[in-house]
This record gives C-alpha cells, sequence and structure tokens, in this order.
C-alpha cells in the first residue's frame, strides 16, 4: 500500500478486510498482511481491534459523507441539493461499492456507540443535516427527526444503489429518477 502515513495504511487495510471479511473477519494479523507490516507496528498505531474499528468507522463515515455532499451548495434549492446528494449516492456504487459495503455494515452494528462518536459523526453530515433543519424551518420538509428523515429519504437511495451496483436488483437511470422524486416526496410538506 502506498499512502501518506503508516496509520492511513492501517485503515485502509481494515477498510479493506471489513469489506470482504466483515467483523468477525478482522484481526490484527490479518490486519498487519493485509497492511505489509508486522503486527507490532499495528499496535504502535492502535491498542487493539475494537479501537481500530472505531477509526475505521470515522475514516470512512468522513469520506462517505465527503462523497455524499460534494457540490451540495447552499445557493441550491433544498430540491437541488437532495438531487445531487442522491447522484452522489449512486456514484459512489459505481467506483466504491466496498466504501458503501462497509459503512452499511457499520450502520448495522448491534453495539451502541458512544454519544462522542455519534455527534462526530453527524458533524460530518452538516450539509445533509443542514437541508433537513433549513427545510423543516420553512415548513418544506416535514417535521421529523434527522434520522427519520434520512431513513424516508436517502436511505432508500442507498439501498437502491448498494442493490444495483452488487446486481441484486439492477434499475435504469429513469427509475432511479423516479425513486428520487418518490422519497423526496416522502419527506416533503407539499
Amino acid at each position: 500500500m502506498t499512502s501518506k502515513t503508516k496509520r492511513e495504511d492501517i485503515l485502509k487495510a481494515a477498510a479493506t478486510i471489513l469489506g470482504r471479511d466483515g467483523f468477525k473477519g478482522l484481526s490484527i494479523q490479518k490486519l498487519a498482511k493485509e497492511a505489509k507490516m508486522a503486527a507490532g507496528t499495528v499496535y504502535l498505531y492502535f491498542k487493539d481491534k475494537d479501537s481500530v474499528i472505531t477509526e475505521v468507522r470515522l475514516w470512512l463515515t468522513k469520506q462517505v459523507a465527503d462523497i455524499i455532499q460534494k457540490d451540495v451548495l447552499p445557493n441550491q434549492s433544498l430540491y437541488e441539493r437532495y438531487v445531487t446528494m442522491c447522484h452522489n449516492i449512486w456514484s459512489i456504487g459505481g467506483s466504491q461499492l466496498g466504501l458503501l459495503q462497509t459503512q452499511i455494515q457499520y450502520e448495522s452494528l448491534p453495539s451502541p456507540l458512544s454519544i462522542e462518536i455519534r455527534n462526530l459523526e453527524k458533524k460530518l453530515f452538516d450539509r445533509l443535516l443542514g437541508v433537513f433543519e433549513e427545510g423543516r424551518q420553512s415548513g418544506e420538509l416535514k417535521n421529523l427527526p434527522d434520522s427519520v428523515l434520512y431513513s424516508l429519504s436517502l436511505e432508500s437511495c442507498v439501498a437502491l444503489t448498494r442493490k444495483h451496483f452488487q446486481k441484486i436488483e439492477p434499475i435504469d437511470s429513469k427509475t432511479y429518477q423516479l425513486a428520487i422524486q418518490a422519497s423526496w416526496e416522502a419527506i416533503t410538506t407539499k
């Protein structure tokens, strides 16, 4: 692996293993092998497997947030920002499906996350949460919590993208556009 730091090499290797083998497939020994370094080197950067998993979660969440919110501008209408995010989700499926799969695995973890980790993750999605807040304030979006608005809207785009690119349920561009519109209508008041 060639990256800026050994820490980043370890994070990339962990994301690869988690995407391929899931959480049970991750061990410090496998991680060291994937990162092409000694297990002792991994321990210089992370105290244990759990600390690797926590940091990879934040690292992946930042990557996903950056991609999803790319080109989302405050001067766009709420709908234009929403559509941009939906198209950005589709682009992850086309170019970085492993990233999306690993992020989905993290979201389905049964163990509770600390409030600190959840708050850090929320800050990474500031433009998305800004759309929700602005929409509630203007009355354009239903007065529902962020998590509910996300579940009714962008989460459906994530699911459709994953299924399409994993060849579980392929859809065409027109169908995806209709799904974007339907998911927008699910959260709007008009």
